[in-house]
């Protein structure tokens, strides 16, 4: 009974292993002044870079969706107007083909002014 017990147990025995050393070596390393000056700042450093890459991404998808809805929305304008446009074209052009063939050079500029308009 020379090996330390807790109760019916035995307490494990300190071994010298390669790796408890590297182990022990490495969290004395991290410790250190040094290595609070080089591996926090690094670890902060790595997060800050990550968040920011994801945050870049999903501004960029963001943009990309925000430009489709806009451009689709300008696309339904500018199609109600053309065709509103060209909705008034046929009476606009029977209009200004009466005219030519009813107007003589005695009428009056008034009418011939009115059918300009509407062609501008």
């Amino acid at each position: 009974m020379t090996a330390p017990r807790l109760g019916k147990k035995e307490l494990p025995r300190a071994s010298s292993s390669a790796r408890g050393e590297k182990k022990l070596l490495l969290g004395r390393a991290l410790a250190s002044p040094y290595g609070i000056l080089i591996v926090f700042p690094g670890i902060v450093l790595a997060v800050g870079l990550f968040l920011a890459l994801v945050g870049q991404r999903a501004l960029k998808v963001s943009n990309v969706a925000l430009g489709q809805r806009r451009l689709a929305e300008q696309a339904g304008l500018i199609t109600a107007h053309l065709q509103q446009a060209l909705g008034s074209a046929d009476p606009m052009l029977d209009r200004l083909s009466d005219f030519a063939l009813t107007h003589t050079s005695d009428k009056s500029q008034a009418e011939a002014v009115a059918v300009m308009l509407d062609l501008m």
